[in-house]
């Protein structure tokens, strides 16, 4: 294999992790609200929902 093909690989590799893991990775994780809401506004503008946005 060349080098061209390893670097692809491992740039495209994944790592797998179980469902408890996922769960605690993301119970240690700290989202303020204001920011969970710009992310959902920028969601439904990008995605071209402008009436959800705006009722959001």
């Amino acid at each position: 294999m060349n080098d061209d093909k390893r670097q692809l690989l491992k740039a495209t590799s994944k790592k797998v992790i179980t469902r408890e893991e996922w769960e605690k990775k993301r119970s240690d994780v700290k989202i303020k609200k204001e920011d969970m809401n710009k992310l959902v506004m920028n969601f439904l503008f990008t995605e071209g929902y402008v009436d959800a946005a705006e009722k959001f």
